[in-house]
């Protein structure tokens, strides 16, 4: 009997163990997660209807989120981006003509057979919480979907060593796989080490074109499970202090709060001044802390330490595994190892001591390097055939990818809700098809986008980029690679001139990989947001003018307090050797 009811599985299966607490049998049954018929003593009948990996997001409310578990986080999540993939969805279809904005609805498994939503299908649509898990496995590198067990499945190794035994042999396992909050990067890496590729570069890896065997696996190189190879890079600084995902990434970010975002930057709440702040801190006190807060905070070990914590800037919720110690000091607790950490206030040169870099994002300086391909082509053949992710099996017409230029390089610079921040060329593209049918495209063959991309690299470092590096770098500009010279042209003037690395595209005549035209309107330059955009010409000139000063006097920190922390009155004492921009 489990709480008053029959539970007929514990008959047979008694000797299960590895547990947590609020997950044992004899407090829930097994038939709480798997559901079946736990009155049946015959196998057969038992096993009707059983679940073989509960947590799907189809049954969700029936396993997982039954009314005496977690019912609430059952209704939340679905509607969350990482299972619907809404953005995605929207944006691709926004590429290819069929819809006038980046921003509305979609759902990775609700796509049609328009050709943007045939593009998912084959190439996206694994990636998401909905995508259902229908065979028991510990989590890999090539783990897809599984509603709940996605983050929360935790296989031992001695679980895992069981499981293995009973693929070769057919022995029944007794170590059962834990569900707990203790979720590891491995649990993010199956999603997140595609599309933007945070996972990886998280620790320091770049996807290369490299083939396998051109390569040896050694502290340079990383062949996947998939077979792409990547290439060793900077690696984040909190990854390097030990932290995971989940240290940053808050519980409404992952399983939701009700609301229906349209993009990840939407949904998430926490940003970099929540732990590196000046002044007095946010706070928000235990005893003030809503029911699913509370919740939260009692699954975990170190929850008699905190007492106050800091409350996160955007949403106005508590960053659980904060505190402020008996000194005053904000301290960070790792969830998955319980050590702490000292939040440290950022450098009084962040922003606050140089004229107009208030605008600036965190990580506009301390993104060390994003993942960039600036050449994307995409093909329709209909001759050939594909795997479909929703049908689960090959069908008729394929849609191909190739790309060429990926590089891992310090990110373009742009302007998203008047904040700077950091892009990557995120659809430099172009589409075609051997059938005119692409969207509403006026019955055209094929596609040409220039679209950056926002991205949070996730590569921080301490060091922050050098002033040369934004304002004298045409790539932060959005010209693309190439070489950008400042030349005297009369007396107190000079000129800039940019010579691309890459050929003018010949859709449009820009080079290959920028987002603007050097200094001149760019009609065909675009973003994947509503709220995004390059450089305006007169923003580009004050860069340029400020660049041009940088060609004589480097951006160390004695001449940014005497010229550039007070740079219109720099500009009012020129010397006679000084050179302004003319454009």
């Amino acid at each position: 009997m489990v709480n008053g009811q029959p539970e007929s599985c514990l008959l047979c299966h008694a000797e299960m163990q590895g547990f947590v607490t609020g997950h044992l049998p004899v407090l829930i049954g097994c038939s709480g997660c798997h559901l079946g018929q736990p009155t049946e003593r015959d196998k057969n009948d038992a096993h009707a209807n059983m679940l073989l990996v509960p947590g799907n997001i189809a049954e969700a409310e029936e396993s997982c989120g039954n009314r005496i578990c977690h019912p609430d986080y059952a209704k939340w999540v679905p509607n969350t981006l990482m299972s619907t993939g809404r953005g995605i969805v929207s944006v691709n279809r926004f590429v290819f003509g069929e819809s006038d904005s980046p921003d509305g609805p979609g759902h990775l498994s609700q796509l049609g057979n328009s050709p943007a939503d045939k593009h998912l299908r084959q190439l996206c649509a694994s990636c998401h919480l909905t995508l259902p898990k229908t065979q028991p496995s510990p989590i890999s590198e090539r783990s897809r979907g599984g509603g709940c067990t996605a983050c929360h499945l935790q296989y031992s190794d001695e679980a895992k060593s069981q499981f293995q035994n009973y693929k070769e042999t057919g022995e029944l396992p007794t170590q059962h796989p834990q569900l707990n909050v203790q979720i590891r990067d491995e649990n993010c890496f199956g999603c997140h080490s595609r599309s933007a590729r945070i996972s990886t570069s998280y620790e320091g890896w770049h996807e290369t074109l490299l083939a396998v065997e051109d390569v040896q696996p050694d502290s340079t190189f990383r062949i996947f499970q998939d077979g792409r190879v990547f290439s060793r890079q900077a690696q984040d600084i909190h990854y390097q202090r030990g932290m995971s995902c989940i240290d940053c990434h808050t519980w409404r970010e992952t399983m939701g709060d009700g609301t229906r975002y349209n993009h990840q930057e939407e949904q998430i709440e926490i940003v970099c001044d929540d732990c590196h702040f000046t002044g007095k801190p946010r706070t928000i006190s235990i005893d003030s802390l809503r029911q699913h807060d509370l919740q939260v905070l009692g699954k975990r070990r170190w929850q008699s330490l905190v007492k106050t914590m800091l409350r996160l800037k955007k949403s106005g919720s508590p960053l659980l595994n904060s505190f402020i110690d008996s000194t005053g000091t904000a301290k960070l607790i790792l969830k998955n190892s319980g050590a702490l950490r000292d939040l440290r206030p950022p450098s009084a040169q962040c922003g606050t001591t140089i004229p107009g870099h208030n605008r600036l994002s965190c990580q506009t300086c301390h993104t060390q390097w994003a993942p960039t391909c600036i050449a994307c082509h995409t093909e329709y053949e209909p001759q050939n055939t594909s795997f479909d992710h929703l049908q689960q099996k090959d069908v008729p017409g394929a849609w191909i990818e190739y790309a060429d230029g990926q590089l891992p390089v310090p990110p373009t610079l742009g302007v998203q809700k008047e904040v700077i921040e950091t892009f990557i060329p995120g659809m430099i593209l172009t589409i075609s098809s051997q059938e005119k049918n692409l969207g509403n495209s006026g019955g055209d063959e094929k596609i040409f986008r220039r679209m950056y991309a926002p991205i949070r690299a996730h590569t921080i470092g301490i060091k922050a980029r050098t002033c040369e590096s934004c304002h004298n770098n045409p790539r932060a500009l959005g010209y693309g690679e190439g070489k950008l010279e400042f030349f005297t042209t009369y007396a107190g003037y000079g000129k800039w001139v940019f010579t691309p690395t890459y050929a003018n595209h010949p859709e449009d005549g820009l080079p290959a990989d920028a987002w603007i035209a050097f200094l001149q309107p760019s009609p065909s330059s675009e973003a994947t947001r509503s709220d995004i955009r390059p450089f305006t010409i007169v923003e580009q000139q004050k860069i340029l003018s400020v660049g041009a000063c940088l060609t004589c006097h480097e951006g160390t920190k004695q001449n940014i307090d005497q010229i550039y922390g007070k740079y219109s009155q720099s500009l009012d004492n020129l010397s006679e050797k000084c050179l302004q921009a003319g454009f």
